[in-house]
């Protein structure tokens, strides 16, 4: 990037797309969160014990945590500027 006010050369807009799937909170939100991404498919047996291990192995997901401040990043930063096209 070598443009002013965070453009690069080209002089045209930077878009910046943020997307998640969530993350349940807890053990009872695991079903349902797994059928969303899942196209509303039921998960099998294996596959909820599998992601349950997975999960309390980890502590659960940081994204509950973490996807707000994400967001908010990028204004807070002062993109995008007033008076910027595009």
């Amino acid at each position: 990037m070598s443009g002013s006010q965070g453009r690069p050369a080209s002089g045209r807009p930077i878009g910046v797309l943020l997307m998640t799937y969530g993350s349940p909170s807890n053990a009872e939100e695991l079903p349902a969160y797994l059928r969303s991404v899942r196209g509303g498919r039921e998960p099998e047996p294996e596959l909820l014990a599998e992601f349950l291990r997975r999960y309390e192995v980890v502590g659960w997901s940081p994204l509950i945590r973490i996807t707000p401040g994400r967001a908010s990043g990028p204004r807070s930063s002062g993109w995008p500027r007033r008076g910027s096209s595009g």
